[in-house]
């Protein structure tokens, strides 16, 4: 039998031991043989690839797959059991983003990231209705998986980086549920690991607290340091129906006697939870595990702690009886270190508000939220500097000074620390993400280098970025040039605004189930396609959260049009080229099966999510 994949093909063979049937990779170059001189005991696999991106966190995923939808063959290296970084099941940070903020304004709808993250959202709603954190690994999985230029790597940790001057030349990494070296060759390499391992190329990179004077910014300390944010541990605990049990904390607990996060049994959720953070002033990556140890030992002392503040038999004052549902498995990092690109992102980049970069390809808009390099034995966690609602992210921000075919998205970009307290959170490095893959797809197809893209072909990436739903402050989206032909049975559709206005002014056109958007044109056109983009009410996060008690099952947003038929007209006579059924996506690039002739194309929108109500479309274009 044979197993062919995106980028390689090799042979499993049927080899009968003791009566029994036993696959075994047959693999060239292998390491070492077995006594038997069959099955490599470490076995060596080789890829070819346009693109790899090593990292599957949020950032990671959504350049892997804005490569792979570029026509770039694409693998995607992880070095967990599970896609997500942060946000997987086995840490649990929900993903924070420019829509979410904390202080000064609440929620700014019109600041939602777009995109593939957008329809991530979307679709774990589609596939999980109930938000569970492990059912979430496996959508992500199948996201990625379903790509047909995507190749995924899971349990993969990558060692080593063979280089040609400035140029990467492939990335060597183990995969430690198959002990297997795999080695992957590709054009252009993308650092989505957070922790920036190919540096190991010789990029150039930076760490710490940058001083006030090194670039003028009034939030940094006044001398530099080498500290930063510290981990995380996220606790999870919830009321349960069982009898008061005595607490008997493990051996290796540490009393614990900082601040604490305030539980006492008496909110009135009905469930919590709480957070230890540790370790910002050592070196987040060579002390990653003693911190993990650590913040476990502790987490058992402050658990200790808050059960006897409840009282003698354990219950709180309403009665109820609190447990510890999940701890862990990892601290969620915010910072370790960081790339040099040709920018380096700054605090006073954010704070210049309407600040347009030329080459502005991704937004953010969360504050500067900057937590003290001691966690949890600080006087406080955190300071929440703010910055304007929106600010843009510049492409040169993204790719190596001095490596010529490295680029990166997630919390390792070319930024300044302060600047990187907003940038951190995983809406917006998802969002850079897709920068970066679009742009390395762009680079692989036509022999240039991240920055040639910069210098020659800059429009064309953010062109490609807004047709594909990204959110590029500033800048006008440019319209299909067939669509600016035809008669439009309602101009709020192709006035390039695919999202809630800035001013608050209403926007987008409103339907009833079996209205319809048309397009006429004077004599017979030849159709490709067309482009919607629907309302998938950003004012819902659509997002996993920390909670563990009941929930109810999630539902896609009513206004939201669910079924629809796209119609060429030709000859007086519709006829259908296109059937959407159960849609669960906000960004629809419909391609038809062949090119269409007519002199009309409409769109009847059947009907919405929330079954009789109107639904909301902002954009619909042909091409």
């Amino acid at each position: 039998m044979t197993w062919t994949e995106n980028v390689h093909n090799f042979q499993l063979k049927q080899l009968p031991t003791n009566n029994k049937t036993q696959f075994l990779t047959d693999r060239t170059e292998n390491e070492a043989e077995s006594e038997r001189g069959a099955a490599p005991v470490v076995a060596r696999r080789a890829l070819e690839a346009d693109v790899c991106v090593v990292g599957g966190g949020m950032a990671g995923i959504c350049a892997a797959v804005a490569a792979a939808r570029g026509g770039a063959r694409t693998v995607l290296v992880h070095d967990r059991p599970m896609l997500g970084g942060n946000a997987s099941s086995e840490i649990r940070v929900p993903v924070s983003s420019a829509y979410g903020y904390p202080i000064g304004g609440g929620r700014v709808l019109e600041n939602r990231e777009g995109g593939i993250i957008e329809e991530i959202r979307l679709e774990n709603i589609w596939r999980n209705p109930s938000c569970n954190w492990q059912v979430w690994d496996h959508v992500l999985w199948n996201f990625c998986a379903r790509e047909p230029n995507l190749t995924v790597l899971l349990n993969t940790s990558v060692q080593e980086c063979a280089t040609d001057g400035a140029r990467i030349v492939s990335v060597t990494g183990w995969d430690s549920i198959s002990y297997t070296r795999v080695t992957v060759a590709a054009k252009i390499f993308i650092d989505c690991s957070g922790d920036a391992i190919l540096r190991l190329s010789g990029a150039d990179w930076t760490r710490g607290r940058e001083g006030r004077d090194e670039f003028g910014e009034s939030y940094a300390p006044e001398k530099g340091n080498g500290t930063v944010m510290g981990s995380t541990l996220m606790v999870f605990k919830e009321p349960s129906g069982i009898a008061p049990e005595p607490l008997a904390p493990p051996e290796t607990a540490r009393r614990y006697d900082g601040r604490g996060d305030g539980f006492d049994g008496s909110k009135d959720s009905y469930w919590t939870c709480g957070s230890l953070e540790w370790g910002g002033e050592g070196d987040t990556i060579a002390d990653a595990s003693r911190v993990r140890d650590e913040l476990f030992r502790w987490s058992y002392g402050q658990w200790e702690k808050e059960k006897a503040a409840l009282g003698p038999d354990g219950r709180d004052a309403r009665g109820r009886v609190w447990e510890r549902m999940f701890v862990s498995s990892l601290p969620g990092k915010r910072e370790s270190v960081r790339y040099l690109g040709d920018h380096v992102l700054t605090q006073n980049d954010l704070l210049a508000e309407g600040r347009d970069f030329p080459d502005n390809v991704a937004h953010g808009g969360w504050p500067m939220d900057d937590h003290f390099s001691d966690g949890m034995f600080a006087p406080k966690q955190t300071v929440f500097n703010p910055c304007p609602k929106v600010y843009g992210i510049p492409y040169r921000s993204l790719y190596s000074r001095n490596v010529e075919n490295l680029m990166f998205a997630g919390r390792d970009i070319s930024a300044t620390h302060m600047a990187l307290s907003s940038t951190r959170v995983q809406g917006t490095t998802s969002a850079l993400g897709q920068a970066v893959g679009t742009a390395a797809a762009l680079a692989a197809r036509m022999g240039e280098t991240p920055r040639g893209i910069h210098d020659r072909h800059l429009a064309r990436l953010q062109d490609a970025l807004q047709w594909n739903d990204q959110f590029i402050p500033w800048r006008e989206r440019k319209i299909a040039a067939l669509s600016k032909e035809g008669r439009i049975s309602h101009e709020a559709l192709r006035d390039g605004m695919d999202r809630p206005r800035p001013d608050g002014v209403e926007h987008g056109v409103w339907f009833a189930p079996g209205e319809s958007a048309a397009y006429e044109f004077d004599s017979a056109r030849r159709f490709g396609g067309v482009r919607i983009v629907v309302d998938t009410d950003f004012s819902d996060n659509k997002w996993l959260t920390w909670w563990i008690g009941p929930r109810k099952a999630r539902r896609l947003p009513d206004a939201m049009p669910r079924d629809f038929d796209v119609e060429v007209r030709a000859g007086g006579a519709w006829r259908t080229v296109c059937k959407i059924r159960d849609n669960h996506r906000r960004f629809l690039d419909l391609r038809f099966d062949a090119p269409a002739e007519g002199d009309a194309v409409r769109v009847v929108w059947i009907r919405p999510w929330g079954g009789t109500c109107r639904q909301r479309v902002f954009s619909f274009e042909v091409w």
